[in-house]
């Protein structure tokens, strides 16, 4: 079925391809979860034998090094998605607790960039004239009125010339 064409389906016949494309999605997510633990354990031990091998200040440079040269799918997500690898596989933390941090932090950054946004920029409403309402209905009112209403009003209100 490429043309995805459902005229042709009954309802059941919907539901059973609906169910069926779920159970798939949910089986390549748990697929999905266990390489990236699978990734996370191989990392950690790779990161222990990097910390006994090397002296105390240059571990994290000799991680990344080693992160650079054998792993350049995970270092291209950055070395903190690697230590989050490490963390969920050996049960510091889990996948969605790794998620409501990075959720957290994009709200935070996305604040923070927003206020840092000159105005002129952001497209802020200017301050709304406190005399434009009452002129707009001035205005409004003159336009209904006569000829004579008018002259009977420069007489009691004088015009600036």
């Amino acid at each position: 079925m490429n043309a995805m064409s459902f005229s042709e389906l009954t309802l059941e016949q919907l539901g059973a391809h609906a169910d069926a494309h779920y159970k798939a999605g949910e089986k390549a997510n748990q697929r999905a979860n266990d390489q990236g633990m699978s990734c996370g354990l191989y990392l950690a031990e790779a990161k222990r034998r990097i910390d006994k091998e090397t002296l105390y200040g240059q571990r994290t440079e000799a991680f990344e090094v080693f992160l650079r040269d054998h792993c350049p799918s995970v270092n291209a997500k950055g070395r903190a998605r690697a230590y989050q690898l490490i963390s969920i596989a050996t049960g510091k933390t889990t996948e969605v607790a790794v998620a409501q941090d990075r959720r957290e932090r994009d709200r935070a950054n996305y604040k923070r960039k927003r206020e840092t946004i000159p105005t002129h920029v952001r497209k802020v409403p200017p301050e709304p004239d406190p005399h434009a309402d009452l002129l707009a209905r001035i205005t409004a009112k003159l336009a209904k009125l006569s000829i004579n209403q008018l002259h009977a009003v420069e007489r009691i209100i004088p015009m600036a010339p």
